[in-house]
Order: C-alpha cells, then structure tokens, then sequence
C-alpha cells in the first residue's frame, strides 16, 4: 500500500519565494566565504608566481624586464645577492616603516609642519635609491659572468618581454 502523496505548499508571497528566509542567508553568507577564499588563493598565486615573495622585491627594483628576462636561476642568484643578510633587509623594512609612521604623524600634526613631511620623503627616496644603486650592481654583475651563450638568450628573452609589453614598446618612427 502507499503512502498519499501531499501536495507541496504554496510559497509566501511575503517571503520571496520557496525556502525558509535563514537558509537564503546561509547560501548567500557561504557564497561569500567561498569568494573570499577564492580571492585569497588568487592573490597568493599572483603574488608567489615566478618564484615567490623574495622575487617580488627584487622586481620591486622596478627591474621589470630584466628580471622577467632572467633564467630562474639566475633570477634566484640575484634574489640572493640582494637580500644579503636576512636581517638587514627586515632592518631597512623596520626603518621605511618608522618612517611612514612619522609621516602619519606629522600629517595629523597641528600645526602642520610640510618639513617634516618633506624629511620623511627624503629618507625614503635615500633608502630607495641605495637599493637601486646596489640592485643595478648586483644585475650588471651577474650579467658579466654570463657566458656568451647565456648572454644572448638573456638577450633574446628581454626583447621577448618588451615586445609582450606595450608600454615598454618602441614607439614607431615619425617621418620628418
């Protein structure tokens, strides 16, 4: 023998529609959780490509396509010879902070002193080009250990990336 079967309800039109009103907010709060987590996963992988968060401060050097033209290894070679010494790379990150701070604080300072904004900059663009005279070194240095062969492929994959990067193209010639 079976069971009648029943009808299935109507929905509330004061609702919006079929299911109870919490198991809309679980749906929407777990596509939330999971578009977050997918966003954090795509941010590691665009952070980490190309040999991780060490590369990226030396592409921080505004290397660009030198970089991205260097083999792996050699890339990691001058990773290497620019970190140095771990500990006085977190140094000089203690010191960028302090000095972002001071610059937060003299932002809110009354009354306001532009020196002092001015100082804060000028230790900064101090720090940084010390770290571009030392990283420019460092990539002309690899660069002369180069064998002939390693040197023209370096060559060939640094036109390769500039011709991938519009911005870095050849403008065209103008006609006098």
């Amino acid at each position: 023998m079976t069971d009648p079967v029943e009808p299935l309800p109507e929905p509330n039109p004061n609702r919006g529609g079929a299911g109870p009103r919490w198991m809309r907010w679980l749906l929407v709060a777990s596509l939330a959780l999971n578009l977050a987590v997918l966003g954090v996963m795509g941010g590691a992988a665009l952070r980490f490509r190309g040999g991780g968060p060490h590369v990226m401060a030396v592409r921080d050097l505004t290397f660009g396509p030198f970089t991205e033209a260097l083999s792996p290894p050699d890339r990691e070679t001058l990773r290497r010879e620019f970190m140095g010494e771990p500990g006085a790379f977190q140094a000089e990150r203690r010191e960028a902070r302090s000095d972002l701070e001071q610059i937060l604080t003299a932002l809110r300072a009354e009354p306001f002193d532009p020196g002092r904004i001015r100082s804060g900059l000028d230790r900064q663009k101090a720090r940084l080009e010390t770290r571009m005279d030392l990283g420019q070194g460092l990539l002309a240095d690899l660069i002369a250990r180069m064998p002939v062969e390693e040197r023209l492929k370096f060559a060939d994959r640094l036109q390769g990336v500039l011709e991938h990067q519009p911005e870095l193209r050849r403008p065209p010639p103008t006609e006098p």
